[in-house]
């Protein structure tokens, strides 16, 4: 919004009430937390809100890097919408002074895979220490559900793993890439908490 800072703008697409939790985070160096707020949104079907983030957490901080009164002081703003019961239902990033250009080993982004199964298939959960960046899944023989997301630092993704063609069992040839990666990951298939990694 120019030198009016950040906007965030939720919409809720469906045909009934959506009560969920917003959440706006600010980091620096794509890792430590330097400011959040929450707010408890309540929305009609097909209804819409727009918040500002400098309203929500209720003080200026260039969160834009419009003013540039010298080095941004966060670099990376993670916006998410979950359920009250902490789903994850949307997330978006913003980059006020450009997206992350460093690639970095698995270790020190603190990035790890693993494929679960549950009860409508098998999902990916993803979690990273630092931000991971356009994370893409190869999982033979299954499409993930998300593709390119970012995982905010520090917390998680899961995503669903939908069968190619006929089912076919999750082997250990899974791996992880991200745009800020050098390499891939590796992903750990587990198969320890009950069921077979086998959808169809």
């Amino acid at each position: 919004e120019g030198l009016g800072g950040i906007d965030v703008h939720v919409a809720n697409d469906g045909p009934s009430p959506l009560r969920a939790r917003l959440r706006v985070a600010l980091y620096q160096e794509f890792q430590h937390l330097i400011d959040e707020a929450v707010l408890d949104v309540e929305l009609e079907a097909h209804g819409g809100l727009t918040r500002n983030v400098e309203e929500l957490l209720g003080r200026f901080v260039d969160v834009s890097w419009a003013y540039r009164f010298g080095p941004p002081a966060q670099d990376l703003i993670a916006v998410t919408l979950e359920t009250p019961g902490g789903e994850l239902l949307s997330q978006a990033f913003r980059f006020p002074a450009g997206r992350p250009l460093t690639r970095e080993s698995a270790s020190d982004l603190g990035l790890d895979a693993v494929i679960e199964p549950s009860a409508a298939g098998p999902r990916l959960h993803v979690t990273s220490r630092r931000f991971a960046y356009g994370v893409r899944a190869t999982v033979p023989g299954y499409t993930a559900a998300d593709d390119a997301f970012g995982v905010a630092p520090g917390g998680e993704r899961r995503v669903a793993l939908r069968a190619v063609g006929a089912a076919t069992p999750v082997d250990a040839a899974a791996t992880l890439r991200a745009l800020n990666l050098s390499g891939a990951v590796a992903v750990r298939v587990d198969a320890d908490r009950g069921g077979s990694l086998r959808v169809g």
